[in-house]
């Protein structure tokens, strides 16, 4: 498909930092759509929670505590308002907000197509886009795997990508026509796999031994969950392993780990960090929260997968697709995760089962995908 219009047609990205994944999922797409369509759009970034009304203006800087914190108070929010119903009452009474925050927005960043990454736009352009007849086109592009929220799923959306067919059944439940939804996927980096085969330097570059394992323990981009915990006892057991901490935005937990880790020689603790795939080439089991980024990055990797931590809602159902599909099991306390490392670690059969199950599940080209799905509005 070559589109050829003279001006570039404008596409703009809609993300928020409520955790590192939606910005990361956009940053994916964008090189999906440069693959399928080299130099044809001009493609912007919007993020503009900022100007929203309170309680939405800082919602993240908020996001990180709530669900660190707060995990009552996420879960109760979460499922009170996950309802068609709710949801739709919530939109009345923010409609004249809405109205004037969309209006805005669409003159600000004016765009041919809107493709969202995060589900609070779904809540202002879509309706605005079709009440003002704008030749505008609206994609929403769904990053939770299984359990995502109802406000992900607006029925004026012109197309609904999902990453799977669990989600697909659940965007046509909260009122999207069936044939409004594809199933593209869940974004990662489209060269997240070549990148990986810069494992063994990586290794080289961190001062590991290439003849013993590494695990690599993430907690999304903002370090979330048991982190610091689970790392020191880990570093701290003897078996046989050496360790990558990834601490993302959580400075806290990275400079604690760095006050032990000249004791603990097999470990290395770092930030915030845009090499994620080298790391994951560099690793031989993966352990995290149920964030569904770094899971289906996990799957590309073709990495065992640890799952230690799930935010309530929206990452639960990812549980479920890891140890259903065999790619990993969910561990709920710090002695399980060590129990289940020294079972893969001592049982080659079972390891070597549980990687190739999570290979299996990799969608390596998925960002390529979305890009297509989405342009295809624009034909």
């Amino acid at each position: 498909m070559h589109l050829n219009r003279g001006l570039k047609q404008k596409i703009s990205i809609l993300y928020a930092d409520t955790g590192g994944g939606h910005r990361s999922s956009g940053e994916a797409i964008s090189q999906g759509i440069e693959i399928a369509y080299p130099g044809q759009f001009e493609v912007s970034f919007v993020n503009n929670f900022r100007s929203w009304p309170f309680p939405f203006s800082i919602a993240e800087d908020i996001y990180p505590p709530l669900v660190n914190h707060a995990r009552p108070v996420y879960k109760a929010t979460f499922r009170a308002t996950n309802h068609k119903n709710v949801t739709a009452t919530l939109r009345r009474m923010f409609e004249p907000l809405s109205e004037k925050l969309a209006a805005e927005m669409l003159a600000q960043y004016p765009a041919d197509l809107y493709l969202s990454v995060h589900p609070l736009y779904n809540q202002v352009l879509p309706a605005a886009i079709c009440e003002t007849n704008a030749r505008a086109k609206y994609v929403s592009v769904v990053t939770d795997l299984v359990t995502g929220h109802v406000q992900w799923y607006h029925q004026d959306v012109h197309r609904c990508i999902v990453p799977t067919s669990a989600a697909f059944e659940q965007a046509v439940h909260f009122g999207i026509p069936r044939d409004h939804v594809r199933i593209g996927g869940q974004p990662v980096w489209p060269d997240f796999a070549k990148r990986m085969t810069a494992g063994a330097q990586t290794r080289a570059a961190l001062g590991l031994d290439p003849n013993i394992p590494v695990a690599l323990l993430m907690g999304g981009g903002d370090g979330m969950g048991r982190l610091e915990g689970l790392a020191r006892n880990i570093a701290w057991s003897g078996l046989p392993l050496q360790l990558i901490v990834v601490c993302g935005r959580n400075v806290a937990v990275m400079q604690a780990l760095e006050f032990v880790r000249p004791r603990i020689p097999a470990m290395r603790v770092l930030g915030f960090v845009r090499n994620v795939p080298e790391l994951m080439g560099a690793s031989d089991v993966l352990i995290t929260k149920a964030g569904p980024g770094t899971i289906c990055e996990g799957f590309v990797a073709g990495l065992p997968i640890i799952l230690y931590d799930a935010i309530p809602g929206q990452e639960e159902g990812n549980i479920a697709l890891v140890e259903e599909q065999g790619a990993g099991v969910y561990c709920k306390s710090t002695r399980s995760v060590l129990r289940q490392l020294e079972h893969w670690l001592g049982n080659k059969e079972a390891f070597h089962t549980a990687k190739i199950s999570s290979s299996q599940l990799a969608r390596p080209d998925a960002a390529v995908d979305i890009a297509r799905l989405s342009i295809e509005m624009l034909a």
